[in-house]
């Protein structure tokens, strides 16, 4: 964790600061090296109160999708995700940690890691966005991925999108002066699913219709309201003909991208 502030708790060990949504967090296992227990012990105590834990107050869910987020801050995010412990949830979890160690760990971590400031990354080779920044773009996604069941692979299809429009490794490596072109991008997209998610719901009114009067929602039916939908989506360039098309020789330059 060389990139990020480290403090020493308990006098011996060492904590590098993690920050995720612009507040200062901290993994399970960071709670047991911190506490000097067994490998697994908070994460235990986490699942077997898991119902007193609050989703966005007492923890994070970070996505595998997130994980570049982590990573300057050298945490690994699982495919199957990982739990962050938030300043509230922290000492929930510790409740029972009566012993001498616990209430001094307690009350550095209160007082020197969740009560500092978040900390920015350092810049390395070139200024990029700032966290506020980073998170003000993933807010904007998140906003547009709640329109869909599959919100978790919107949201990750959604952040590539700007990826390869920017020709960047990952958000948190957007350069500070394409934040407009990285928002208007974003806004782009906005608007083309606020008109999706309208005719998303005149669809829906269509098979309640269908719902209600009984009639029977046959294959067919299914197949003529998916061509009405995709008639409503722009048409990909049908890029296999593309790439022939450019690698042919033609003096008059390349013809128009055919339509898929």
């Amino acid at each position: 964790m060389a990139n990020c502030n480290v403090i020493t708790v308990g006098h011996t060990v060492e904590v590098g600061i993690v920050t995720y949504k612009g507040e200062n967090v901290l993994t399970l296992s960071m709670i047991d090296e911190v506490h000097n227990r067994r490998s697994g012990a908070a994460s235990d105590r986490f699942r077997e109160n898991r119902e007193r834990f609050i989703e966005g107050k007492h923890y994070h869910m970070v996505p595998y999708a997130e994980a570049e987020a982590l990573k300057p801050y050298g945490v690994d995010v699982p495919t199957r995700g990982l739990i962050l412990i938030t300043k509230r949830g922290y000492l929930l979890l510790v409740k029972s940690f009566t012993d001498d160690l616990a209430w001094e760990v307690q009350e550095q971590l209160v007082d020197h890691y969740f009560e500092g400031q978040a900390q920015l990354l350092p810049i390395t080779d070139s200024e990029c966005i700032s966290n506020k920044q980073y998170y003000a773009l993933r807010d904007q996604i998140d906003r547009i991925a709640d329109h869909y069941h599959m919100k978790e692979s919107t949201s990750s299809r959604l952040a590539n999108v700007l990826r390869f429009k920017l020709n960047v490794g990952g958000l948190k490596d957007i350069p500070a002066d394409a934040y407009d072109k990285a928002c208007a991008i974003i806004e782009g997209i906005k608007q083309q699913d606020d008109v999706i998610f309208d005719f998303r719901l005149d669809l829906e009114r269509e098979i309640v219709d269908h719902l209600c009067e009984g009639i029977p929602f046959t294959g067919t039916i299914r197949k003529k309201i998916k061509e009405k939908f995709l008639m409503k989506l722009p048409h990909n360039p049908n890029w296999r003909d593309a790439v022939r098309q450019l690698e042919a020789p033609d003096d008059d330059g390349p013809k128009p991208l055919p339509q898929s």
